[in-house]
């Protein structure tokens, strides 16, 4: 019995079928049009009807199915040098079905190991959930279908297929957060939302990473960034999960530290300890800064309020750093002033005055 070659087919990216490493040739777009048909309905029959659409589409004629068979006929000789290509490529009735394993399809291999990571996460084993699906995104060699686009149904396909391949990100994401390295995604999702800026979901992400990694402020930012693009580019706001999140932020919700109950940081820094207080002294008033973030203005649901006509509603805020403590402007009318000069944000030294609106308050430590 004749040896046969290792056989890989590839949709996530080009459409390339390789035996032995090496790529072969499937006879054109029409062929490989349908071997990508079959291969994203695997390893499910579709029906002729369903591959004359995608291969054809309106321009189809009366003789698309017997061409339909001279195109299974060049992909079964591609497939040949691999094994039996009659059940490599099996007729079944009414259409075909292409009957290759995960190690042979790499879509196949993409959502097998998507599958057990979704099991180690429902498992609550984040290490094991993080690693699989960084396997499974290994998987893809370039965007889906990446040489059929001209062609419609390979166009349509191929932006359902890359909506998956992002959502699976964002479970990578959420594993690495989950598995407590908020420090380590940090980059990844920064560059992510760069690239994608309208996703709301990797923003959430980005905000809950940001906050975990004791970076309050940013992660608000970021919520306002995402607030403004939505609005000035589509004309929404974000959805009730991002606007959630912000709240839970300014209400210092615990929870959303997660499991690991503690802020991930390198190990040559260290949080200030909860001894560790600072003060800001308003009209002879301590008003103690001891939690991560104090919001300021002069509307009543602030941590701290000012009775002032020149405060903004949402004036400032001052957030607990890993040394120490920072005010940071929120857009206010009269900006934030310590020691004179105007600034958008500053660490806190002991004895900074601040004027906020017409009000001047002093920053205590200790």
């Amino acid at each position: 019995m004749a040896e046969t070659g290792v056989l890989q087919v590839r949709v996530l990216g080009p459409v390339t079928v390789e035996i032995d490493g090496v790529a072969v040739s499937v006879g054109g777009a029409r062929p490989a049009l349908l071997l990508a048909r079959l291969a994203m309905s695997a390893p499910a029959p579709v029906r002729v009807e369903q591959l004359i659409e995608a291969i054809w589409g309106d321009d189809a004629s009366e003789k698309a199915a017997n061409t339909l068979q001279v195109h299974v006929s060049n992909v079964r000789r591609t497939l040949k040098a691999a094994g039996d290509a009659a059940q490599l490529l099996r007729t079944v009735r009414n259409g075909y079905e292409l009957a290759l394993t995960a190690e042979q399809l790499d879509i196949l291999a993409f959502e097998g190991h998507t599958a057990t990571a979704r099991r180690a996460a429902a498992a609550g084993d984040h290490e094991s959930a993080a690693a699989a699906f960084t396997t499974a995104l290994a998987i893809p060699r370039g965007d889906p279908l990446a040489d059929l686009l001209d062609h419609e149904w390979a166009a349509n396909e191929a932006i359902v297929v890359a909506e998956r391949l992002a959502g699976v990100w964002r479970e990578w994401a959420q594993a690495e957060l989950d598995a407590g390295r908020h420090l380590a995604v940090l980059p990844s999702l920064e560059q992510r939302l760069r690239d994608a800026s309208l996703d709301e979901g990797v923003a959430g992400l980005l905000v809950l990473a940001l906050y975990r990694a004791g970076r309050q402020t940013d992660a608000l930012r970021v919520v306002s960034d995402m607030r403004r693009r939505l609005g000035e580019e589509i004309g929404v706001d974000p959805g009730p999960e991002l606007a959630d999140l912000e709240s839970r932020i300014l209400a210092h919700d615990e929870r959303l530290l997660g499991a690991v109950g503690a802020i991930d940081l390198p190990a040559s820094t260290h949080l200030v300890d909860d001894r560790d207080r600072g003060f800001l002294v308003i009209a002879g008033r301590r008003h103690v800064l001891a939690r991560g973030l104090m919001t300021i203005g002069r509307r009543d649901d602030q941590d701290i309020t000012i009775d002032d006509g020149d405060v903004s509603r949402e004036h400032a805020v001052i957030e607990r750093t890993t040394t120490g403590f920072r005010i940071v402007d929120r857009g206010s009318t009269n900006g934030i002033w310590v020691n004179g000069v105007q600034v958008d944000d500053a660490e806190l030294v002991d004895g900074d005055e601040l004027l906020i609106g017409s009000t001047v308050a002093v920053f205590r430590s200790g």
